[in-house]
């Protein structure tokens, strides 16, 4: 029995994961069919239908299933190319829906993944007969990677956006090559085993950088002698104020979006009439008023400016996100909450798009200190510290 529009045997956990029967006319049960979805050898849902059946079990599996475990960037030791999840560890999110119907009986089977494409996207996969694995994220022929820079060939990222790439290789590839367009020179990464792979662009630079003492710009990816995509590094802004975002995208990896632009910190503190009340003065025999501690959140605006059409995408999908960090501001991420109001623009874009940012911090607090970086910050440092400051001392 086949999954409907699922002919890779992959999908994703936000899309129609849609399981039909095929079971003859003539079979008739008055107590309906029973079906079992398991995951790795474990039952996860038992069910019951009647035929004609038609049931989605994408949100069932969108609870089970987990993202692709992260690889951190500059990271040492690792190689540009790294696997993250072998065939032993990527077979665990293989599902399978045993459906039991008038003593006949049927199986279908597939590897859920975390995410999920458009609806837009996926409507287009299934009119032309595919699915988004099928036509692109299995396919070497073409961009393969999860990324939501773009849908097209060509990937442009900026220098200070570089983060692993992440793709699928289910049954390994052979030759994975890697080629600078300007001068010409080629690393070959060598074939992969079948899993979930990360190719690290830094890494990759760093190793161009020591075989031909270049540092690539504009690499085109090759897989088994076929060109796949075209990776554009773009040289980051020059600007007084920049604020870098890591957030899980609707493929359901991390990716960075680099925001440039003056920004405002604002603390918020919780005005709830509940935190006041009256006390009781025994010399005076007057009530007067008190409070609890305020607890107090911040959040931060950045004014800033969008000039491409995929670039508003990928910061409206920022936005969307149900997993955002703001890092390189404190000495650790932080989660915030994104959201734009009143952001318009033309439909066809020609010129810049002004937006102001809101991103809200995911914490409150109620005791309010200076912020620290180590645990040794109130020590007096020596005279050569690893930590620059421009106070005198």
């Amino acid at each position: 029995m086949p999954l409907l529009n699922i002919p890779s045997g992959y999908g994703f956990t936000r899309n129609p994961i849609v399981i039909t029967d095929g079971f003859p006319a003539t079979a008739y049960d008055s107590r309906g069919g029973r079906f079992v979805v398991t995951l790795d050898g474990l039952e996860v849902y038992v069910g019951r239908f009647y035929p004609p059946t038609r049931i989605d079990i994408s949100e069932i599996l969108d609870a089970y299933i987990a993202p692709f475990t992260e690889l951190k960037a500059d990271e040492p030791g690792i190689y540009p190319m790294e696997c993250i999840e072998d065939m032993m560890n990527l077979s665990c999110r293989r599902v399978s829906i045993e459906m039991e119907y008038d003593g006949h009986e049927g199986v279908m089977n597939l590897t859920a993944v975390y995410g999920g494409v458009s609806r837009q996207n996926y409507r287009h996969y299934v009119n032309a007969g595919t699915d988004a694995f099928k036509a692109r994220f299995l396919n070497p022929k073409g961009n393969f990677f999860l990324t939501t820079r773009t849908a097209g060939w060509r990937i442009v990222v900026k220098e200070t956006e570089l983060y692993p790439f992440y793709f699928i290789a289910p049954n390994g590839w052979g030759d994975f090559e890697l080629k600078d367009v300007v001068t010409g020179d080629v690393c070959s990464m060598g074939g992969q085993d079948g899993g979930v792979w990360t190719l690290d662009l830094n890494k990759v630079r760093q190793t161009f950088m020591s075989e031909y003492s270049t540092i690539p710009s504009i690499i085109d990816v090759y897989v088994e002698g076929n060109f796949s995509c075209r990776i554009i590094i773009e040289q980051a802004d020059n600007v007084r104020e920049r604020y870098r975002l890591k957030f899980r995208n609707s493929l359901g990896v991390f990716e960075i979006i680099d925001i440039t632009g003056m920004a405002r910190l604002s603390p918020v503190y919780d005005s709830d009439d509940d935190t006041a009340f009256k006390r009781y003065d025994r010399v005076t025999g007057c009530f007067y008023s008190d409070r609890e501690r305020l607890e107090m959140g911040k959040y931060m605006e950045i004014d800033t400016l969008v000039t491409s059409i995929d670039r508003l995408s990928f910061l409206e999908d920022m936005i969307s996100s149900d997993e955002v960090y703001l890092v390189d501001v404190y000495s650790d991420p932080v989660k915030v909450i994104p959201s734009i109001e009143n952001m318009s623009y033309n439909f066809n874009l020609d010129e810049p798009v002004p937006i102001t940012l809101k991103l809200e911090m995911d914490q409150y607090e109620i005791n309010i200190l200076p912020d620290i970086s180590s645990t040794d910050v109130c020590h007096k440092p020596r005279v050569f510290s690893k930590q620059f400051s421009k106070q005198f001392k």
